[in-house]
């Protein structure tokens, strides 16, 4: 009954992928970045690996936009056709009646070679809603599932439907004959066991279900009609066909359980009224009233249906929200940090780690906009706090992280169409809907014009929109650089995906051109990121190799961004980018305000084009295809709800009592959350499921449901065995009453020996560093070989790493004249 798991590879506010790369780079140092690199395998090999890939339907949730492509198994038959909005985890082919029709084509996708001459295009077109029998189809396909499910029975007798009260419901709604007959009065005290109150519970279920099964067909024929039919054996119909666009399958439990509860909750109902002809006692009567309250509790206590009714205080005050839309570099944000520093008090939330850090230097150091004067202003990331001024009234934050307890002038969310993102949508939801502003400006896409004005419409605000176009053209090149790392140029920025990929491409392209890179990628400390694009911006760096993180921060000096790959992996398989993340990267390029006043008129705006010729069609398509409208933002319960929820139902089996585990109770919310599916759908715990497991064993039950649910959401990367070991052993320390000592959590696991060797090799770049200004200080030359000189001494540390390692390599008797780097890099 879990939600279906989706593997957490996305950049987080409040995480990294990897604590360990955080460690490989000393803050700050651009030395550090390339020391690192030379672990890493090339550029061409990565990229033919991430040529050949299988890929499986697609989730449909919130990812309508991206194009998949799927290789075909040795000896497959002919491949059918998988619909976009399907969830299915098979990616076998489909060849049953569902129409999957569009535009008179079908709607399918197949699965081309790295060198096919004739590559199938990748559709970014707005796909075709499901059909409500289409829906109708999947509902019954899970209701058949479902009555199979070992754990459903357990979970039903968990939610309050058990003992004598579920067994006269039972008697009632069964087709006995009068013979076979008990009345409710004739059950006796043993029967309110575990056992009997799961096969009670099933049983009602599967009377349930084959109505259900029966009325559901009919019900999505006459939705598709247009006539409206209500029937209370299933009620949901429209809401199945509305959430299953955006949430897939995963949707279909929680709707099949909402209309059991109903039904079972008129059941009773009927039973109390019918009290007489029963024959029912006054306690039997009063058991059921007390198990229908019970029921009615639990389900008011998962109700997500009014999440703006949770921040009291921000719907006492009439918000002016200010919704600014564009493409990128189109000023939107610009706008709204000029009015954010004019504020006595604001807080700015942004989606990276890296964005809050620029945001927060920027108002620091004064640097927001021509004529606005620095600013103290205080940063909150779920990696670090920094406090410039106790008494500072700005604060620029992730958007998990920012304060909806706090009343501001002024408030900004940036990046709003991340909304509708399936993990961290809600964090979106909760700013939009809780933060006590003024004045709050949201800027993004267009896309999410409909849904914000029906968001400030149920909260009673004001809403004024406002339209950007690009201050400078973007054009796509006419050809690709055909796989040649040659043709890299300076000032510009390659896109990779995995940071492997990255320092891979760092040190190609430095072997090949000499050109030296700068680097930046989610794992990086922000000093760390914030200096490399300042080496670039300045000139002193030639190259960007960056990740998708670009796409969300940093104003950088790029006049064309090219992708490695236009595919990424998701956790799970390689998916092709969607629209929306190609339009965001590519309009990284040619950024306004980043190019000199003497540039030619020709010469203004960016250029964007691929690695690879045969994607090269994809990239146009994407940048050519329409918005994919964001209808629905993502809400899931709070931590107040979890704890609440954690209270009302029974502990894991056999623990004597003992807590529920926090997976268990998210599968509870899977089934027993009611939505609103016009404008909401419940988001995706999979980043959380993942790592809860290793919470759980190393806590010992000791943790509070609060604290479980913040843990989750810790920055580890599952596939790193040290730094799970780092994980388990903190969370057992804190768990037990103690601080975390972090010699102790990572005690044997050799974490901070790569650091020391990054940290020693910066102090021999810098000793060399200081050696060559001495000794050109010593030396009487021209003018003009001062001026070589002052350069000269505004290298970057980067730049005497090659001599550092010549000389370790003469002292210790290696021969080699490249002083053991590969590219400008050391091997290790």
């Amino acid at each position: 009954m879990l939600r279906s798991s989706l593997a957490a590879a996305g950049s987080s506010a409040a995480a990294s992928s990897s604590k360990r790369s955080a460690a490989l780079a000393h803050a700050g140092c651009s030395s550090c970045i390339t020391s690192i690199a030379a672990s890493q395998p090339s550029s061409s090999a990565l990229t033919l690996r991430s040529r050949a890939f299988t890929s499986s339907a697609l989730n449909a949730r919130g990812k309508n936009d991206s194009g998949y492509i799927r290789r075909l198994e040795k000896g497959e038959p002919s491949p059918g056709f998988i619909e976009r909005w399907s969830s299915r985890k098979d990616s076998s082919p489909r060849n049953d009646n569902i129409p999957r029709l569009k535009g008179g084509k079908f709607v399918g996708k197949g699965r081309f070679q790295q060198q096919s001459k004739n590559p199938p295009k990748v559709d970014f077109s707005i796909p075709e809603p499901p059909t409500a029998q289409q829906v109708g189809r999947k509902l019954v396909e899970k209701l058949t599932a479902m009555t199979k499910d070992p754990k459903l029975p357990s979970q039903l007798a968990d939610y309050g439907i058990k003992g004598r009260p579920a067994q006269a419901l039972l008697q009632h709604h069964t087709k006995e004959t009068h013979s076979e007959r008990r009345r409710p009065s004739e059950f006796s005290a043993e029967a309110s066991s575990a056992s009997i109150d799961s096969a009670t519970a099933i049983k009602l279920f599967r009377t349930w279900a084959e109505e259900a099964k029966d009325q559901i067909p009919t019900l999505a024929l006459l939705h598709d009609r247009g006539e409206r039919a209500h029937v209370e054996i299933f009620a949901y119909i429209s809401d199945a066909v509305s959430s299953y666009t955006i949430e897939g399958d995963e949707c279909l439990g929680r709707l099949c359980t909402s209309a059991f509860l109903d039904w079972v909750d008129r059941g009773f109902e009927s039973l109390s009224t019918s009290s007489a002809s029963l024959n029912l006692t006054a306690a039997q009567i009063a058991d059921i009233s007390l198990t229908r309250s019970q029921l009615s509790l639990l389900r008011n206590c998962m109700d997500l249906r009014f999440p703006f009714h949770r921040y009291a205080r921000a719907r006492t005050l009439t918000r002016n929200i200010h919704l600014h839309v564009g493409p990128t570099n189109s000023g939107k944000t610009h706008g709204a940090l000029v009015a954010l520093s004019k504020a006595r008090t604001g807080a700015f939330a942004g989606p990276l780690r890296l964005l809050a850090h620029e945001v927060w230097d920027r108002f620091n150091n004064g640097t927001v906009s021509p004529g606005v004067a620095a600013r103290a202003c205080n940063l909150v990331t779920g990696e670090e706090q920094r406090t410039v001024d106790p008494l500072a009234g700005l604060v620029s934050s992730t958007v998990e992280m920012v304060s909806t307890t706090r009343a501001v002038d002024v408030g900004v969310v940036d990046e709003i169409q991340m909304i509708g993102d399936p993990r961290r949508g809600f964090a979106w939801t909760n700013a939009v809907l809780g933060l006590q502003a003024k004045e709050l400006h949201l800027c993004g896409e267009a896309s999410v014009i409909p849904l914000v004005q029906n968001l400030a419409k149920a909260c009673g605000d004001h809403l004024t929109i406002h339209s950007y176009d690009r201050l400078t053209p973007l054009k796509v090149a006419d050809e690709s650089i055909h796989d040649d790392l040659g043709q890299i140029q300076k000032g510009d920025c390659i896109v990779a995906f995995s940071r492997s990929a990255i320092f891979a491409l760092k040190r190609d392209i430095e072997k090949r051109t000499g050109l030296r890179c700068a680097v930046a990628y989610g794992a990086l400390p922000p000093e760390t990121k914030s200096e490399q694009a300042k080496l670039f911006n300045q000139g002193k760096l030639d190259v960007m190799v960056a990740s998708d993180a670009i796409g969300m921060g940093l104003n950088l000096r790029i006049k064309r961004v090219i992708f490695d790959a236009m595919t990424k992996w998701n956790g799970k398989e390689e998916v092709t980018l969607s629209a929306s993340q190609i339009k965001q990267i590519a309009g990284r390029a040619g950024r306004y305000g980043t190019q000199d006043k003497a540039t030619d008129q020709a010469d203004l705006g960016g250029i964007v084009t691929t690695r690879q010729e045969h994607e090269l069609e994809i990239l146009r398509a994407a940048l050519a295809s329409p918005l994919l409208p964001i209808t629905k933002a993502a809400v899931q319960p709070n931590s107040e709800a979890l704890t609440q929820l954690s209270t009302m139902l029974p502990g894991k089996a056999g623990s004597g009592g003992g807590l529920r585990t926090l997976s268990q109770i998210y599968a509870d919310v899977s089934l027993l959350s009611r939505i609103d599916s016009t404008n909401f759908f419940l988001s995706d715990f999979s980043q959380q499921l993942t790592i809860l497991p290793l919470i759980e064993s190393a806590s010992g039950g000791l943790l509070t449901v609060a604290e479980r649910e913040i843990y989750s959401n810790a920055p580890a990367n599952t596939r790193d065995e040290r730094v799970v070991a780092f994980l388990c052993k903190a969370v057992s320390q804190f768990s037990r009453g103690g601080l975390i000592a972090f010699d102790d959590a990572a005690k044997d696991l050799s974490m901070l020996e790569i650091e020391n060797e990054v940290v020693s090799l910066m102090n021999q770049a810098i000793d060399a560093r200081n050696r060559a200004s001495s000794a050109n200080q010593s030396t009487k030359i021209n003018n003009n070989n001062n001026n070589d000189e002052q350069e000269a001494q505004q290298l970057p540390l980067v730049a005497y790493i090659n001599k550092v390692s010549r000389s370790n390599n003469k002292s210790s008797g290696n021969g080699d004249g490249d002083g053991g780097m590969v590219g400008g890099s050391p091997r290790w």
